[in-house]
């Protein structure tokens, strides 16, 4: 297609760009789609400017007049990169960074604690993506101790929530965790 085409070969700022579903609420689904791409909470996908597949189709309008006048609006779909589109939703970031109005802090909101090493694993992931410095991680992780074998949370569990954590650390201040043992 001549369309796809010329989306690939006019630039924009990055080829590249990192889109993270960051669920906002509670009872969010642990995985969303949008378009054709599948995102799973907390876990960034790359999509690439270059790539027909991570564009959207959207009506798009287009502000004119008529022969007499009158203020028109004709609307044509359009081709639009799926970065793009999920900029402004809150429940999405693009290369780690939210949108000005996305609910990063949840004052007044009383989160539900989690119960076993399931609902654990979640807590843990959105405690982690939401973190804004080492020290703040490094303070939450120790203070969840008792949490942590209170929900059965196994060796395995740490294991896994391990990379996260390392790579948070990393993106915070190039720290690579450390961190004790659960």
């Amino acid at each position: 297609m001549a369309q796809d085409a010329e989306l690939m070969e006019r630039p924009k700022t990055k080829p590249t760009v990192a889109v993270c579903y960051v669920p906002q609420n509670d009872d969010d689904r642990p995985r969303t789609r949008v378009g054709s791409i599948v995102f799973l909470a907390n876990v960034p996908v790359e999509l690439n400017r270059g790539n027909p597949q991570h564009y959207v189709e959207q009506l798009l309008g287009v502000r004119g007049e008529t022969s007499d006048g009158a203020t028109i609006i004709k609307h044509s779909p359009k081709k639009v990169f799926l970065g793009d589109v999920l900029k402004e939703n809150p429940s999405f970031t693009i290369d780690g960074v939210a949108p000005a109005g996305a609910r990063r802090d949840r004052a007044g909101v009383k989160p539900r604690m989690p119960t076993d090493d399931r609902t654990y694993r979640g807590h843990a992931m959105a405690m982690i993506n939401n973190s804004e410095s080492t020290a703040a991680l490094s303070q939450w992780w120790e203070s969840e101790r008792d949490l942590r074998e209170k929900c059965g949370v196994t060796d395995e569990d740490v294991a896994f929530l391990r990379p996260f954590l390392e790579a948070r650390f990393a993106v915070l201040k190039g720290a690579i965790f450390e961190g004790s043992e659960a």
